[in-house]
C-alpha cells in the first residue's frame, strides 16, 4: 500500500504495474499506459486520466470519484464495484470491459464506446449516456 498522492506520471509505461490500495489522489495519469495493471483497491479520486489506456487492467473496488477521463480505453478492464461518481468521461472506451456494482452516479459518458461491455447491478442515477455506443452490451442503459 502506497502513497504517491498529486503525482505527475504524464505517458508514463506502467503496463502490469502493481498498485494494489495505492493512493493516486489528484494525480496526474495524462496518456499513461496501465494496460494489465492491477490498481484493486486504489484511490484515483480527481485524477486527471485523459488518453489513458488501462487494457484488460483490474480496477476492482478502486475509486475514481471526480476524475477526468476523457478519451482513456479500458478495453476488457474489470471495473467491478468501482466508484466513479460525477466522473467526466467523454468518448471513454469501454469495449468489452465488465462494469458491475459500479457507482457511476452522475458521471457523464458522452460519445462513451460500450461494445461488448456488461453492465450488472450499477447505480446510474442522474449519469448522461447521450450518444454512446452500445452494441451488443449486456445490461447498458439503452433507455435512460
Amino acid at each position: 500500500r502506497s502513497d504517491i498522492r498529486s503525482a505527475d506520471f504524464t505517458k508514463a509505461n506502467l503496463r502490469g504495474a502493481k498498485l494494489t490500495r495505492t493512493n493516486l489522489y489528484h494525480s496526474i495519469l495524462k496518456g499513461a499506459d496501465l494496460s494489465g495493471a492491477d490498481l484493486r483497491g486504489a484511490t484515483l479520486t480527481k485524477a486527471q486520466m485523459q488518453g489513458l489506456k488501462a487494457r484488460g487492467a483490474d480496477f476492482t473496488g478502486a475509486n475514481l470519484d471526480y476524475s477526468r477521463l476523457a478519451g482513456a480505453e479500458f478495453h476488457g478492464a474489470n471495473l467491478t464495484a468501482v466508484s466513479m461518481e460525477a466522473s467526466w468521461a467523454p468518448k471513454i472506451r469501454l469495449v468489452g470491459a465488465t462494469i458491475r456494482a459500479a457507482n457511476l452516479q452522475e458521471s457523464k459518458f458522452y460519445n462513451a464506446d460500450l461494445a461488448e461491455a456488461t453492465m450488472e447491478d450499477n447505480n446510474i442515477r442522474f449519469a448522461i449516456w447521450e450518444g454512446a455506443h452500445m452494441e451488443n452490451c449486456t445490461g447498458c442503459p439503452f433507455d435512460w
